[in-house]
């Protein structure tokens, strides 16, 4: 398995993944990346911002970015 990055920002926090995750494929990729942002929209729900996240491969690559909480999510693969 490879290990990726989840770094999730919105107009003033960021929570910065400095151990990473090891995920086997692309679907335990958005698993982690929609648990990630959800709880980081948890954290900050007094601030109206959008909530942002970069996925980042071992050697620094994006992966994955993605916008929005729940149904509102999107997803950008790269």
């Amino acid at each position: 398995m490879a290990r990726y990055f989840f770094d999730v920002h919105n107009n003033g926090d960021s929570d910065w993944d400095e151990a990473g995750t090891e995920c086997a494929d692309r679907s335990e990729i958005e698993k982690a990346a929609k648990s990630r942002m959800k709880a980081f929209a948890a954290r900050c729900a007094k601030q109206a911002a959008p909530v942002t996240l970069a996925v980042l491969a071992a050697d620094g690559g994006v992966v994955l970015t993605a916008y929005g909480v729940g149904e509102g999510l999107h997803l950008f693969w790269r």
